[in-house]
C-alpha cells in the first residue's frame, strides 16, 4: 500500500514522515483515519529532506497477512476451543473455558509473530519515491 506524505525531519536513515489519509478511509469512523493526519517513521534509503513530497509503502501482503492475524486467527480458534470444550468435557462452562483459552492463546501468537516481524525489520515503512521540489 502507497501513501503520499511530506517529510518532516530525518534521523540518520530514518525521516518522519506525515502522511496523508487515504480516499477510502474518510467513509469509515472506525479509527479516525479520515479526520486527521498521521505521522510515522520510515526507513529512508532515498535520502529524502525535510519538506520534500514523498511516497511511503507497506507491503500489502504483511498488511493483509495482519489482519488475518488479528481478525481471523483468534475468530477461529475461539471457535476450536469452544468445540474442543463442548466434545471433551460436554459441559457448557467446560466449552466457553476453552473457547477462552483459544482466544487468549490467539493472542499471544499475534504478539509474538508481531514481536518477531518487528524485530526483522518488516513492519517498517520505507520510502519508495521523492518528488523532489524543483
Amino acid at each position: 500500500m502507497l501513501q503520499k506524505g511530506t517529510v518532516l525531519k530525518t534521523k540518520g536513515r530514518k525521516a518522519q514522515v506525515e502522511v496523508c489519509s487515504r480516499d477510502a478511509c474518510k467513509n469509515c469512523s472506525g479509527c479516525l483515519g479520515g479526520q486527521r493526519e498521521h505521522t510515522l517513521w520510515a526507513a529512508n534509503p532515498l535520502g529524502a529532506q525535510e519538506g520534500e513530497e514523498v511516497w511511503v509503502e507497506l507491503s500489502s501482503g504483511l498488511l493483509l497477512g495482519g489482519a488475518a492475524l488479528l481478525y481471523l486467527l483468534p475468530l477461529v480458534l475461539l471457535l476450536l476451543g469452544y468445540a474442543a470444550g463442548a466434545s471433551l468435557f460436554q459441559t457448557q462452562a467446560a466449552a466457553l473455558g476453552c473457547a477462552a483459552l483459544g482466544f487468549v492463546i490467539a493472542i499471544f501468537i499475534g504478539s509474538f509473530c508481531n514481536r518477531l516481524l518487528e524485530r526483522r525489520g518488516r513492519l517498517e515503512p520505507v520510502i519508495k519515491k521523492v518528488e523532489r521540489k524543483r
